[in-house]
């Protein structure tokens, strides 16, 4: 899973701090990383953050018919608010 639950509130969730996201941030903090790396870094740190937070908005079962004719079960996103909130060290 992406997100870890916050100890603070059941509706705060934290990014899984996994080795690449770890890393990200360091680049991020460090006074040497070069412009061109930090802007890449601080850009795959927000699409992490996007694709965490798209994961908990609601979703309800769909069937669509493909172009063959075939039936797929899938899902539809609901109507919902997400809000992210994004802290800064």
């Amino acid at each position: 899973m992406m997100i870890d639950d916050c100890d603070i509130s059941n509706q705060i969730k934290v990014l899984h701090r996994t080795g690449n996201v770890h890393e990200l941030q360091t680049q991020i903090r460090d006074i040497a990383t070069p412009r061109d790396r930090f802007v890449f870094a601080a850009d795959r740190l927000i699409r992490l953050t996007v694709e965490a937070a798209l994961t908990l908005l609601p979703y309800k079962d769909s069937e669509v018919e493909t172009p063959q004719g075939f039936k797929f079960e899938g899902l539809t996103h609901q109507p919902g608010n997400c809000g992210v909130s994004i802290m800064r060290s």
